[in-house]
């Protein structure tokens, strides 16, 4: 990530993951299935790094948190 930006490569990996719907140069827009998977892996008590981790997402790309 550059300057708040996703480089070329990065949109290639994140494109390629089952978790992310869209990925444009500022944003990822995760997809319906992972947002499901990843509340109910949260509510369980995972964390939320593992939980982005576990499918492919660096953890640093974006805050998480166990809202709804």
């Amino acid at each position: 990530m550059h300057k708040g930006m996703f480089t070329e490569e990065e949109l290639r990996h994140l494109r390629s993951l089952d978790a992310v719907e869209r990925a444009e140069p500022l944003r990822i827009t995760c997809s319906k299935e992972f947002k499901r998977e990843f509340m109910r892996r949260c509510h369980e008590g995972e964390r939320p790094r593992a939980i982005f981790e576990s499918a492919g997402l660096k953890a640093e790309i974006g805050r998480a948190s166990c809202r709804e």
